[in-house]
């Protein structure tokens, strides 16, 4: 299997709101949000753009716990500062990494801020001081609990959500990654299945799933190609198949 990122609707929308907030007019806010369902790859293409396109940048996983020093502490460390001990001068130590810098931080787990107004609003402080760009990726609700939050929501100029993958996206994940042939019927054979299963759609996952179960059968079996029907016998568990 191909290790590679699908670009599938989901990130081209993601990586437009992210170069927008970068390349927005001085003094306006940049702030993005990015949000939607679990399993739809949004931590993966958080850290696809910025490995990509924005090296310079950081990302930063906020834990349940994460307090407003502990989380400007990984802000700086993953700017490659040696992190103060004292709240104020990690503050200031992340100002100096990214004023007039244009760096991209992103901040995965956002839901988590809407717990504690004071670790949010550091952040909020921090990126409106320096002018930074600041991608927020969360859940699904994540909208809703920033919305508690007036003074903040209003600078977000880029909300972006991760919708489940079409069949479009299916078809592109799988000439991306998988190493066997697939007849253009099995597409939409794999979304049917998966969607009896689930009402969240096709996550990312199942299709690498979906196509590592694809190549090794192919090579077990010696087949060419995978049909609708090898799918669906694999989907009922024929041949050591996937289940749900």
């Amino acid at each position: 299997m191909k290790k590679q990122v699908v670009f599938t609707k989901n990130v081209r929308r993601a990586l437009a709101a992210v170069k927008a907030i970068v390349e927005t007019q001085p003094g306006i806010p940049k702030y993005a949000l990015i949000y939607g369902e679990p399993g739809l790859g949004k931590t993966e293409t958080g850290l696809f753009l910025m490995n990509r396109y924005f090296q310079d940048g950081g990302f930063v996983r906020v834990k349940k716990i994460s307090s407003a020093r502990w989380l400007l502490q990984d802000i700086v460390s993953e700017l490659g500062v040696v992190p103060a001990y004292k709240s104020s001068d990690l503050f200031e130590q992340a100002i100096e990494a990214l004023i007039g810098t244009n760096k991209v931080m992103f901040y995965d787990e956002v839901d988590y801020l809407a717990a504690d107004s004071r670790v949010l609003l550091t952040l909020m402080d921090l990126h409106d001081l320096t002018q930074s760009p600041a991608v927020f990726l969360g859940m699904n609700h994540a909208d809703k609990k920033l919305k508690r939050f007036p003074h903040l929501w209003r600078r977000f100029s880029q909300v972006v959500k991760f919708e489940p993958l079409d069949v479009e996206d299916v078809k592109a994940a799988f000439e991306a990654i998988c190493e066997v042939e697939i007849e253009p019927d099995v597409y939409q054979a794999i979304m049917s299945v998966t969607e009896r299963r689930s009402d969240r759609g096709i996550p990312m996952d199942t299709i690498y799933k979906w196509a590592l179960k694809f190549e090794r059968y192919a090579k077990r079996a010696k087949a060419g190609k995978i049909t609708k029907d090898i799918a669906l016998r694999l989907s009922n568990g024929g041949g050591n198949g996937i289940g749900s």
